[in-house]
């Protein structure tokens, strides 16, 4: 809004609200509200003018963020990365072009969010208020794919993984950043190996810094070849920030049982901040678990990894093992080789022509995968359907549908009647199946972020759901589709037995979830293993088992 525009309606406002000025004029007992009212439009001025001023200080912000766009801030690479989702399936590229954003418009939010003129800019407000949460969910992504796969932080440091080269890479704080997010989470071994990162590049820096200059920003920018953003993080002391790496450092070494190692940093540290009376209290604790006075069981990330990760592992290891990837050890558990394979018409005029290309996975559970279940064009029908209105993806619980830490993705649903596509597929679904869609759920499409994964879980409901899940019976069956490829990680792994499917653009997985008698099928239980590089996209087609009665082939 005009600021002039803005300041003349502002100054209009207080005038009806000010009921004790009304017949003022015939009544001399009244004048005495004279002077009240000259104060409080004395007040409101001196206070209208501090928000004209501190709005005009928010404008200049804004500009000045502006006058460093975000295509410079990434080093003029931008023009890389528009266009097509295909340029973005890096997960470092996918980490710093967040991590920028934020960086350069929280600022601004924070700005925008003291000032009363965030009344009129709610919308804007609102939308950088997301900013951080995106960025934490961002590096969480990152430590999950370091604790899944092992992949090491210099790898994502650098972005190289495997064959896969990243655009751009990670700059001093992101290393900073993530590695207070894993010492925050008690992600042990990742905090280690970012600080120790952290701390090499600032230890360079410093010992590259010119004598005569106190400037740290020219050393950062000149002798590490890092761009201005990079430098203007830098450039209040560097040493303040190795300080900093050496102490959250130390207490990761700590908890990991690496006392010597903890010992170095914490006095390392004290060198930097001699009055630090926390890291006084631990360099002697240190020493007393070193002598064995304090006993302490170290702790580690691996300890409390679920099943599903380690075939998630497994999976990424045979993708990468014609790479020469020496960071993944090759576990001598083979997978089940897929077998029969045969066109399915189901007896379906309609699939006479064209009948589906099936291929049975497993016999127990009853798993079956369609190839070229969907054209491209509807691919390219469900993507643009969901993008405007995907939200954080919920899981069925004890209070209806809630958000959980087990997963990481982005969804929207689409009714038949939402378009001829959704009502296509729902129609070839029981074409396959002889299964009525007339009661599933609506068709469920995904999209999984940075790390994006689904925990171990079964797609039938039990007693840990709330009673409206089963309106119109438990979930009997899943059709779970593939929108896209996906170049690493990203498999949908079977606990029973353990057995993985790597993504494949236009195929589905078929499976039943219940027994004759209505009891689940544990063996169902499966997960969305970590996406590393690539895009994944899925969608979900759960049928119900009222209106099955008649149909429903019941598994023995």
């Amino acid at each position: 809004m005009n600021i002039c525009i803005w300041v003349f309606l502002v100054c209009l406002a207080p005038y009806p609200t000010l009921s004790h000025t009304h017949d003022v004029a015939s009544a001399i007992s009244k004048l005495r509200f004279i002077l009240d009212i000259d104060r409080d439009l004395t007040l409101q001025l001196d206070t209208l003018s501090g928000q004209v001023q501190h709005f005009k200080d928010t404008i200049d912000l804004i500009r000045t963020a502006k006058l460093q766009p975000l295509p410079d801030i990434l080093e003029g690479k931008i023009e890389d990365f528009q266009g097509s989702e295909d340029n973005l399936k890096h997960p470092t590229d996918q980490l710093v072009i967040i991590k920028r954003f934020y960086e350069k418009w929280n600022p601004v939010q924070q700005h925008l969010s003291s000032s009363s003129a965030a009344v009129t800019l709610n919308r804007i407000v609102d939308q950088l208020k997301t900013n951080w949460y995106l960025a934490g969910e961002a590096m969480n992504g990152i430590l999950r794919l370091h604790e899944t796969y092992g992949i090491p932080a210099s790898d994502f440091s650098d972005g190289r993984i495997g064959d896969y080269q990243s655009r751009l890479k990670m700059s001093t704080r992101d290393l900073l950043d993530i590695g207070t997010q894993a010492y925050q989470i008690k992600k042990w071994e990742a905090c280690s190996e970012y600080f120790q990162l952290a701390e090499e590049r600032l230890s360079r820096m410093l010992q590259n810094s010119s004598a005569n200059r106190d400037d740290n920003s020219s050393c950062c920018e000149n002798s590490y070849n890092r761009n201005s953003f990079e430098a203007n993080f830098l450039d209040i002391n560097a040493t303040l920030f190795l300080g900093y790496a050496y102490d959250q450092h130390h207490y990761c070494e700590l908890k990991l049982g690496n006392y010597h190692n903890a010992l170095d940093l914490a006095l390392k540290a004290l060198k930097i901040a001699p009055d630090n009376s926390n890291l006084m209290e631990n360099v002697g604790l240190i020493k007393d678990y070193m002598a064995g006075k304090v006993l302490q069981r170290p702790e580690s990330s691996e300890d409390f990894q679920p099943a599903e990760l380690a075939i998630c592992k497994q999976s990424v290891v045979s993708d990468l093992q014609s790479q020469n990837f020496e960071h993944f050890p090759v576990d001598s558990e083979s997978f089940q080789i897929w077998a029969k394979c045969n066109y399915h018409d189901n007896n379906n005029p309609a699939l006479l022509i064209q009948p589906i290309k099936r291929e049975i996975i497993l016999d127990k559970p009853y798993l079956e995968f369609w190839h070229d279940f969907l054209l491209d064009s509807e691919i390219d029908d469900l993507k643009e359907l969901s993008l405007p209105g995907l939200a954080r993806s919920s899981v069925a619980g004890t209070k209806g549908y809630e958000y959980s830490d087990i997963r990481f993705s982005q969804s929207n649903f689409f009714s038949d009647d939402s378009h001829p596509t959704v009502r296509s597929i729902s129609a070839r679904i029981n074409k396959i199946t002889n299964l009525t869609t007339e009661l599933a759920d609506n068709l469920q499409v995904a999209n999984y972020g940075v790390g994006g994964q689904y925990g171990a879980h079964y797609d039938f409901g039990g007693d840990n759901v709330a009673e409206e899940f089963f309106k119109n019976g438990n979930r009997v069956a899943t059709v779970l589709i593939y929108l896209s490829n996906v170049e690493l990680g990203g498999m949908t792994a079977f606990l029973r037995p353990k057995i993985a499917v790597k993504p494949e653009k236009g195929g589905a997985l078929f499976w039943y979830n219940l027994w004759r008698d209505g009891t689940g099928v544990l063996e169902t239980e499966h997960a969305a293993c970590p996406v590393i590089v690539g895009v994944k996209w899925i969608a979900n087609k759960w049928l119900r088992y009222h209106g099955q009665e008649f149909v429903y082939q019941c598994l023995p």
